[in-house]
């Protein structure tokens, strides 16, 4: 198993290798990194290994496509943000365990910038108390801000899935709340709703990437998230095809102008996904 995963990585290395700007953030220390992960997936399967390894790892084909989409969609991002720290920080995030919400993060920036005139896009903009949101949009005149985030399983549900892949066992069954993750996404809303400024039009864009019980398989789903300074949530499901809006609680929500335009661009022919 050893020998066949070592011939995986270096096939990796080596289609690293095509795409200037992924040798640079893929770094020595990276590939390191991932050898140990290799290392330690030899001996326990549930080891945790890099998500954009991982996709090389199940299957080279799809990996080859994901490096050659984060790579276009990097050279477009790079090309827009300004600051060298959101760069650094992008690209230290890409090389983490948790690096599937930045390659979330990076589709969707990917896309704003492929659909909006250049004119009408701001990746990053500063917004309250020092914190910023992913992008704001200017439509029919107006900017709309545009935060994203993960909803990933919980970490009960994280160890139980572990634990049946150390051990080689069906996880034992238990009762299961279907509010739960209706109240972590509420939670989630009402965090990132910080991200906003006040009295401004916005969009949350949530992407659920768990394998536990679907939010959208309630039997009485949300019909509206009522938080304050949030115009409106937009969710996805983890292959980042968009599935619903739902309305929030602010004092500016979307006009049917802005709301038509988002959903066109989330619908449109061309929107893709990294991964």
């Amino acid at each position: 198993m050893r020998e066949n995963l070592e011939k995986i990585f270096n096939r990796f290395k080596s289609e690293i290798g095509k795409y200037p700007n992924l040798t640079e953030i893929f770094n020595t220390k990276y590939l390191q990194d991932i050898e140990t992960q290799i290392d330690n997936l030899v001996l326990d399967a549930s080891t945790h290994i890099n998500p954009v390894f991982l996709s090389f790892l199940r299957d080279e084909n799809e990996g080859k496509l994901l490096l050659k989409k984060l790579s276009n969609n990097i050279e477009i991002i790079f090309k827009k943000v300004a600051s060298e720290n959101i760069k650094k920080h992008i690209a230290g995030q890409l090389r983490t365990i948790e690096a599937q919400d930045t390659l979330v993060e990076l589709s969707i920036l990917g896309n704003l910038l492929s659909h909006f005139p250049p004119e009408n896009i701001e990746l990053y903009p500063p917004t309250i108390d020092n914190r910023d949101v992913e992008a704001k949009v200017r439509i029919n005149a107006r900017w709309v801000f545009i935060e994203v985030s993960v909803l990933k399983d919980s970490k009960l549900e994280r160890d139980e899935i572990t634990e049946a892949l150390r051990s080689g066992n069906q996880p034992k069954g238990r009762w299961i709340d279907l509010n739960k993750d209706k109240f972590r996404l509420l939670g989630k809303v009402s965090t990132k709703s910080k991200q906003f400024p006040p009295d401004s039009p916005n969009a949350l864009f949530i992407v659920f990437t768990g394998v536990g019980v679907s939010f959208h398989d309630f039997p009485t789903p949300l019909d509206k998230i009522d938080i304050e300074d949030v115009s409106s949530v937009f969710e996805f499901d983890r292959e980042l095809n968009y599935k619903t809006c739902k309305p929030g609680l602010s004092s500016n929500p979307l006009t049917e102008i802005e709301m038509k335009e988002l959903i066109n661009f989330l619908k449109s022919e061309k929107w893709q996904s990294i991964f």
